[in-house]
């Protein structure tokens, strides 16, 4: 009810032709921290009078929050439309396979399946969509991974692959910056090549307010 109240508010305030009020936003760790802060700078601009309010969670929490109309939307990966949520496809981001510098070879021929069985690797955990393909992607090359440890988010993976001497496969977007001060360097493989799907959900049936809709128009248009 409370935010049913909040849309309508908002609703009448757009009347006025200047938007106001207040925009929730869940997101899982990686795409808020890649893409949020850019939208954020863009859409402030525009509108200086919306509040905008964000929470970062796991895949499962960003759906609950959707579904229970804790926020107007959820920034999620490999989106999947259920009952209660319907999606939008956003934008794909390009997958590496990354490791830490001190594996720096300076080769540019494709490793092969026999070589990355012998690699250690820093995986996510089982239950993430993100580990499934990429499991499903290495096993279509006859591949079954020595995993060595498994973690929840990308930063930790991130780590882990730094300060060890495993590899792991990323989205170039939430690695750019640690290849570009050279903590962490790109292997060739392109029998490894993977997009991951990003994409947009809200509650089915619900109704977004003015703010809401447009700073989502503005997220889809981004990509």
């Amino acid at each position: 009810l409370l935010r049913q109240f909040e849309t309508l508010v908002d609703e009448v305030q757009a009347l006025g032709q200047q938007l106001s009020g207040r925009v929730k936003v869940a997101s899982i760790y990686s795409v808020g921290l890649s893409y949020l802060p850019g939208l954020v700078e863009k859409f402030e601009t525009l509108h200086p009078k919306v509040q905008l309010a964000f929470q970062f969670a796991q895949p499962e929490e960003v759906y609950a929050m959707v579904e229970r109309g804790l926020v107007d939307f959820g920034l999620v990966s490999y989106p999947a439309p259920n009952q209660s949520v319907a999606c939008r496809f956003w934008r794909e981001e390009p997958m590496l396979l990354v490791a830490s510098p001190r594996r720096r070879t300076g080769r540019t021929d494709d490793l092969t399946p026999d070589e990355l069985k012998q690699l250690a690797w820093i995986g996510f955990l089982p239950h993430l969509r993100i580990r499934q393909e990429i499991d499903r992607r290495l096993q279509s090359l006859g591949v079954t991974p020595r995993v060595v440890a498994e973690l929840d988010n990308i930063d930790s993976v991130k780590h882990a692959v730094a300060v060890n001497t495993g590899v792991a496969v990323l989205p170039e977007p939430a690695v750019r910056n640690e290849l570009a001060a050279g903590t962490l360097v790109s292997l060739p493989c392109r029998a490894l090549e993977m997009q991951r799907p990003l994409g947009v959900i809200y509650r089915r049936g619900a109704t977004l307010g003015a703010s809401a809709r447009v700073f989502m128009e503005l997220a889809l248009s981004d990509a």
